[in-house]
């Protein structure tokens, strides 16, 4: 992974979460601990408010947010597969909640993937269940 792209992919993941430790990076990426703090080094030299406190971890200062993601062709397709497994195997709000999700994603795919990622939706035909899933219970 160049180094762009880890930079790219350490300000996603510091805004899916509240605080990040430098360890996680590191694991993530699989890069030393050296390497972490000079790619959060660098990204707030480029003006990325990271904040962190010692011991607890890295985060994005409160009010900043990034422009959406670009998701690649191959994650979109990933997403399309999912679609069609849950339209008949997942429960009705789980179906509602990620179409949901699935139309957002969609308009932020540039023309060239959405027409991409409509030809794999009309390819694609949902697996079928003989029997519906029984609902587990956890206590």
């Amino acid at each position: 992974m160049n180094r762009l792209t880890r930079l790219t992919s350490i300000l996603i993941q510091l805004q899916s979460k509240k605080v990040i430790v430098a360890k996680d990076i590191a694991e993530r990426f699989e890069i030393s601990l050296r390497t972490v703090y000079r790619d959060i080094k660098t990204l707030q030299d480029a003006g990325i408010p990271i904040g962190s406190e010692n011991g607890i971890g890295y985060f994005l200062v409160e009010g900043f947010s990034l422009p959406p993601i670009m998701i690649t062709e191959e994650e979109a397709n990933a997403l399309i597969i999912s679609e069609k497994l849950i339209e008949n195997q997942g429960d009705s709000s789980l179906r509602k909640d990620f179409s949901s999700l699935l139309f957002k994603i969609k308009a932020a795919l540039r023309t060239l993937q959405k027409e991409n990622i409509e030809l794999l939706e009309k390819r694609i035909s949902p697996s079928y269940l003989k029997e519906p899933l029984k609902a587990i219970l956890f206590l």
